[in-house]
């Protein structure tokens, strides 16, 4: 175990070296003070030894000596052995900030998670867990991860994430940020699996979808995909169901977090979401400042993040209603020309079925349509509200078939009305 009681204080065994000495120096004069009997376990009260071996500097009992702290340890360990170097120095720098806000916050109380779960026998562990009066959080740290071990992780986390919960206990997990992959000119991140899996949703992820929801209308999604250009991978666009990850930087000025809102979108190889922000960092003193929950953002930050998306959306709105008024206010003669253009099997077969994907997706036969009827705003609304949604008509290629045969709206939607439901 790499923590122990001393003087009355829970210690982390690396800073107990001397560091004006040479390390293995300083190895060999903490061991001294451990046989002299320096050091204690924190849950059966008998002294610990210190080791020093594959496993790196560590407190042992004395061989024969049993302890629900050194097997929850042990656990512990099993777990966390596929984890990165980093690992250990993400979860004491987390610990001690939390640590700190305890004098501050009396009803608070953070704990290594195999210590404050050592009586328990549990099966999985989180590497922290925050008590905070009838509340109980338990916060993991993920690093070293990539395709192979991905698909080899993620049922593990599942399991965990479950366990957790299961017991009462909130998640929250930060992920290393040598796993962040962010396309923000095309407003893509790419995801793990098992990142996808382990994403928060918290009160300000809430206030993004009001966000979401005030800008494209209720149960219009599409709205919010269209207008910043981005292709959703689905014949559908996935719910306005903002979450977030939460990605931990390791500099030489310290510890910093950054957190990234957005769409889960993809849910295969490659998984992928609509990116809302391109990411902030904040100092972990921001991150981790704790009132009745921890912050996990910077207030004037993330303002912005949603000023400048809302910013951002009436623009492309502004030019795509003006790229639509152009198209409806074309003069009489060029549309009479190109509803007799349409009536025509060479018109038609200028663009030939099999040139349209096999299975189309909604922004496509909108596309198709639109151009073929220059709808209105007001009739591409009710195709999606009343035939899509409504009446469940979702074979979108079906629909083109259709539109095909007929030259107005008027007619197409006449169609619409006797298509059974998909």
């Amino acid at each position: 175990m790499h923590h122990a009681d001393y003087l009355g204080e829970t210690v982390y065994i690396e800073s107990q070296l001397d560091s004006a000495l040479p390390r293995a120096e300083a190895v060999k004069k903490l061991k001294k003070a451990a046989e002299k009997g320096a050091y204690s376990c924190r849950n059966c009260r008998r002294l610990l030894l210190v080791r020093d071996g594959q496993r790196g500097l560590y407190f042992a009992h004395n061989k024969n000596e049993t302890c629900e702290l050194q097997q929850s340890r042990i656990t512990y360990d099993r777990q966390t052995a596929r984890e990165s170097k980093k690992h250990s120095v993400i979860r004491e720098f987390v610990h001690d900030v939390l640590k700190g806000q305890e004098k501050l916050r009396p009803d608070l109380k953070v704990e290594m998670g195999y210590i404050a779960k050592a009586g328990e026998r549990w099966a999985h562990l989180p590497d922290l867990v925050v008590r905070y009066r009838d509340r109980e959080m338990a916060i993991s740290i993920l690093t070293n991860v990539d395709r192979r071990r991905d698909r080899r992780l993620v049922q593990t986390l599942k399991k965990r994430q479950q366990f957790f919960k299961d017991q009462g206990m909130e998640t929250l997990w930060f992920i290393d940020e040598g796993e962040q992959s962010i396309d923000p000119e095309n407003r893509v991140i790419y995801l793990w699996e098992s990142e996808l899996d382990l994403s928060s949703k918290t009160d300000q992820d809430q206030q993004w979808d009001e966000l979401l929801e005030y800008l494209s209308g209720v149960d219009n999604a599409e709205t919010i995909f269209r207008m910043f250009g981005y292709r959703h991978a689905g014949e559908f666009p996935p719910p306005l169901d903002t979450r977030s990850l939460y990605y931990v930087h390791s500099t030489d000025e310290g510890i910093f977090f950054s957190v990234h809102r957005f769409l889960p979108d993809q849910r295969q190889m490659p998984f992928q979401a609509f990116a809302l922000n391109d990411g902030y960092r904040m100092g972990i003193d921001t991150a981790l400042s704790f009132e009745t929950n921890l912050a996990l953002h910077h207030p004037i930050r993330e303002a912005e993040d949603k000023e400048r998306f809302k910013t951002l959306f009436l623009e492309h709105a502004e030019a795509w209603t003006t790229k639509m008024q152009a198209k409806q206010s074309r003069p009489e003669q060029q549309v009479e020309t190109a509803i007799v253009a349409t009536k025509s099997a060479a018109a038609r077969e200028w663009k030939p079925r099999e040139a349209l994907p096999a299975r189309m997706r909604y922004n496509e036969l909108e596309d198709f349509v639109w151009d073929r009827f220059n709808m209105t705003q007001q009739q591409q609304l009710r195709l999606w509200h009343e035939y899509v949604m409504r009446r469940g008509l979702k074979r979108f290629e079906r629909l083109w078939e259709l539109a095909e045969t007929v030259d107005t709206f008027t007619d197409f939607e006449a169609l619409l009305k006797q298509e059974p439901r998909h």
